[in-house]
């Protein structure tokens, strides 16, 4: 399970946690991801209010709409 970590990277395609994870995962296995998108309201939120309200600030890379295609072709 990953909540709202990804958004931390800097490389989602080459994302050394997505090759982690395949290699961690069963045959069969599942990953749940939930994740902040590009634009989205708790992305403005988060670059915005909390950024503003935190001494190490915050900025995402936050997810395109593509990124399950990525995780699927990743495998």
């Amino acid at each position: 399970i990953s909540i709202a970590g990804i958004h931390h990277l800097t490389d989602h395609e080459q994302s050394e946690f997505i090759a982690a994870t395949r290699k961690t995962l069963k045959p069969g296995g599942r990953l749940l991801m939930v994740e902040v998108t590009t634009d989205s309201p708790t992305s403005r939120f988060l670059d915005g209010f909390v950024g503003r309200h935190t001494s190490t600030g915050h900025v995402g890379n936050y997810l395109r709409s593509d990124f399950a295609q990525i995780v699927r072709m990743a495998g």
